[in-house]
This record gives C-alpha cells, structure tokens and sequence, in this order.
C-alpha cells in the first residue's frame, strides 16, 4: 500500500513561492475521485516551544493525525520571524508557509473506514501558504485572518489503480506576537493556530448568486463566519458574489463585523445584505467595506434595475461593525460602527421589496472572476418581532465543560437508558465541541432537550448527525408522543449528514428532542441541532 496526501492552503494575499513546490508534489497525479471532501474540523497547531500538532477530520470518515518535532517541517511565520531573521517589523508583510511530511513525524490517515500509516509505507505532505501584515509593537499582539484551503488526496491499494480525492475546507489563523527581546522593533511568534470551520449551520444557507467562475464556500467556526466568493460585482443590473442568508419575515435587522477580507480588487466587496430572492437581478439593499476601508450602501429598487450608490463613509480601522435595519414601513437603515456600541447612520431609503419576508445575509464579491475574496466575519446577528430563531439552547455544545451536559440544554437520558450521554472535543462538526453516546457494551444511550412551544404553528427539528453503525435515530416528542423520527445512517467518523423532522405544536405544549443510540458496541454523534417554528 502506498498514500500520498498533498495539500495547499490559501490565506489573505497568498505567497506565489510555494507555487513550484505544489506542483513538485502533485505531478503525475492519476484523476480525481468523484465528489469531493470537504474538511469540516481540525487544525494545524505551531508553538514556538513544542513544533506542531496536525489534526484534520472531514466527509468519508477522511482523518489526518500527526505532530512534528521543534525541528521537523518547515513552517514560516514561525522559522522566519524566530530564527532565520526574516521581515517581522511592524508593517511588514509576512508569509504564512508551511510544510509537514511523515519523515518528519509518523502521521495517521484514515479514509473510506481505511487507514494507512508509514507502517504501510505511506507518505503525507501538507503545505499551507499566504501573508499577514505585522501591526504596531506592543506589549503582545494577536492576528486573527481567514483562510481557504484546498487540495489533493493520493492514495492506493496493492495492484489497484491510484485515486486522487480533492480536498476544500476554509477557517481561521489566529497569529499570537510578543516583541523580539534580542532585536528591537522586531516581533516573534509564539504560536500560530490554523482552525479548519465546520459547514454553516441551519437555519443559514450557503449559495453562488448570479454568474460565477469558481464556486464559493463558507465554513463556520464559534461565532465567525468565513466566505469565500469570486464574481464580478454587486452592481448594475445583476449580481455575481457569494451569499451565506437566512429568512426575516418583516421588520428587522442583521449586524455583522468584518474582520478581513482578501485584497483582490479595490472594488472587492464583504459586508451585509437584505435581498428579495436568489435571482442574480432581485431587489436588495447591501452595506459593505472595500479592501481600504471605504464603506457604501447601495440599494436596486426593482427587479432588473440599475444599482444605485445611496451612501458612503471611510473607516480606517483593521475591523468595522456593520447594520441593516428594516422597518415595517419597508424603510432600510443603514449605520456602521467602530466599537460596536457607538453607531452612525450612513443613510436610509425605501425599498419595495416584493414580499414581507426578505433574505437577510452576509456577500462577499471579489471583482476579479480569477480569484476568490476571502472574508472574516463575526458577530453576526439577525433579529426582528418574526425573525426565525433557534429555541434550543447549546445547540452546538461549545459552552459544556465535557463531559459535562447540563440545563438550559442537552441532557442524558439517564432514565431509561443504561450509558450516559456527554459533551466531547473528538469529533465535532463545527467548532470544538459535540454531543455523542458512546459505548464498547451491548448498552443504549440518549440524549434529550425539552422547550415549550412559543405559539401553535409547524416547527423543524434539524440536527447533524452520524454514527458507526445502524439503529440510531434522531426525532421529536409532543407532550411525551412521538412526531417524528429518522434514522442516523452508518457514515463513520466524521461524515456527519444533516437531518430534518417537520412537526406541528400548539403554544404551551412541551417539544421534546433527541437523539436514541441502540445497545450494542459503537457510537452516535451530534452537533449544530436547531429548532425553528416556521
């Protein structure tokens, strides 16, 4: 058996030298796979003191596991700001390069429910690359930048032909700086973490909107949104950008901060957007900065009509905080916000949207079909009287303390079933955490969530889920009735798969979710659970 894993990560202002390198790893590569995997968790951890600790989970079960020693791999920022004096003053751009093998370190990889290691004479290689600006000295520093990642998995059986699969996956860096004690005016680095984001989480939906040359993505990791989008503009008659949205039903708003986003154009785009439909040419009002800090609101009154500029404004800041606010009267606010606290109205117009309900989400647009704007956005909230809203609490598990479970959330059903339920880090969708019953015994387990329903109406359950084998399920109860269940289907680590249980309540009535793993040997997992009335 033979695996070759070879993969390149592009962050903000991607460093061209490592160019050769990839194509050196990926020549003579057999075709790709039919679909690709996705990553959906994991990260590559650097310390100045302890090397790095690789860690990727995604679709197909797909794991990569492994650490390098202080002086395995080559991974800049580190190397080149802590020993080989390269550019770390402030103002200085600095690559984000990086490269692991299994000579360095043994590493594990895993795919299909098979895995190889250099036992079977495997290999796997990782590069990662990019560029960040050093800020001001200070006492410390901490960069925080998104990334896109993507790449190829080579690997073989003994006398069967080589598959290649293509890898995708986005997150974000988090760069931590403390000043050079030998040279002045110089940073170091003491770690840099890599976080790979999960898929965005219902009730958000991630889309392509008009023409686009490559196809765009997001991931979502605690409470950062990454988007990754080409397109043309947001301008004109039609649009063509990426688009992470949910439904607001009427009056409302949506807040979001831009963190970053890649400088591919100067009339690149990232901010918010209140849009009528998909359709490249729908009525929409968005509020976005440009790669220098310019701000605009621009509004397309009809269908097919020209865009209009309505409002602009300069922030000259790393970050700025963003609003959309729509009255019942169909008015658009829109404001911007150096602090998050302090707000400034920007400009306000009307706009006849077709219907009440609205697409409220974050755009990103790079202005340059070529290339990808990579954008960073936190913070993010859409609020309103109807606004669709997740009644679970802990839905995604990040505030447990594992194994610890507790109210207002998830708890064990320790009642009827004989293992009990918990929060864990191992394998999580999105973010750090998830819910899982595990057990190496002929044992059952579950895990529940009781609200009360907020008004009569029809409401979804939906939740991600996978297992490694049969007999788990996912559903509701209505006052202590089943309405719904589904079956959790045998996917293997990792490759969760989401899940959906329509139901009707009455106001009053007590909605009971929850997750059933059957007694025999293995697991069910979950994470990103939702509950809306629709």
């Amino acid at each position: 058996m033979s695996v070759t894993l070879a993969v390149r990560a592009a962050l903000v202002s991607p460093v061209r030298r490592i160019a050769p390198l990839l194509i050196a790893l990926l020549a003579g590569v057999p075709a790709a796979h039919a679909g690709d995997i996705v990553i959906t968790a994991g990260y590559l951890d650097m310390r100045s003191s302890g090397g790095a600790t690789i860690v990727l989970e995604g679709d197909r079960g797909f794991s990569l596991r492994g650490g390098v020693a202080v002086n395995g791999g080559i991974f800049a920022p580190m190397q080149v700001c802590n020993y080989l004096g390269g550019p770390c003053s402030p103002g200085d751009t600095v690559g984000l390069t990086g490269l692991w093998s299994s000579m360095d370190a043994p590493g594990v990889f895993t795919i299909d429910g098979v895995t190889y290691d250099n036992r079977n004479f495997a290999t796997t290689r990782l590069a990662f690359y990019g560029s960040f600006v050093l800020p001001p000295l200070a006492a410390s520093a901490v960069v925080t930048v998104p990334f896109r990642f993507d790449g190829t998995a080579e690997y073989s059986v003994y006398l069967q032909p080589a598959v290649r699969e293509n890898l995708s996956g986005s997150g974000v860096a988090t760069l931590s700086l403390v000043p050079d004690t030998q040279i002045p005016n110089r940073w170091r680095m003491t770690r840099a973490l890599y976080e790979f984001g999960g898929r965005v989480p219902a009730p958000w939906v991630s889309a392509d909107i008009g023409a686009v040359t490559t196809a765009g993505s997001a991931s979502h990791l605690r409470d950062s949104f990454v988007l990754n989008g080409d397109g043309a503009d947001i301008w004109g008659t039609a649009d063509a950008f990426h688009f992470v949205h949910r439904t607001l039903p009427g009056e409302g708003t949506i807040v979001a901060r831009v963190l970053a986003e890649t400088k591919t154009h100067r009339f690149a785009k990232a901010g918010i957007m209140l849009r009528g439909s998909t359709a490249a040419s729908s009525p929409s009002a968005i509020l976005d900065v440009k790669p220098d800090g310019g701000l605009e609101f621009m509004v397309r009154y009809a269908d097919a009509e020209q865009t209009i500029f309505v409002g602009g404004a300069q922030a000259d800041v790393g970050d700025v905080w963003l609003k959309l606010a729509r009255t019942a009267a169909s008015q658009v606010f829109a404001f911007y916000s150096l602090d998050g606290v302090n707000w400034n109205q920007m400009a306000a117009t009307t706009v006849p949207y077709a219907s009440s309900d609205v697409l409220a989400g974050l755009a990103v647009t790079s202005h340059d079909p070529a290339n990808l704007n990579t954008a960073l956005f936190d913070a993010v909230s859409v609020t309103g009287a109807q606004a669709t809203v997740n009644l679970l609490s802990e839905g995604d598990f990040e505030g447990y303390t594992p194994p610890g479970l507790g109210t207002p959330g998830w708890v064990s059903d320790d009642g009827l079933r004989q293992v009990a339920a918990k929060s864990e880090t191992y394998q999580p969708r999105s973010g750090a955490k998830n819910g899982a019953c595990w057990t190496p015994e002929y044992l059952d387990c579950g895990i529940y969530q009781e609200v009360i329903a907020p008004k009569t109406g029809t409401y979804a359950f939906s939740i991600q889920a996978t297992a490694d084998r049969t007999g788990g399920l996912v559903g509701v109860n209505v006052n202590g009735v089943t309405a719904g269940s589904a079956s959790v289907d045998a996917r293997g680590f990792g490759a969760y798969a989401p899940y959906t249980v329509p139901f009707n309540a009455a106001a009053g009535d007590v909605i009971r979710v929850w997750m059933y793993s059957p007694a025999r040997p293995g697991y069910v997992v979950i994470d990103d659970a939702g509950l809306t009335v629709q």
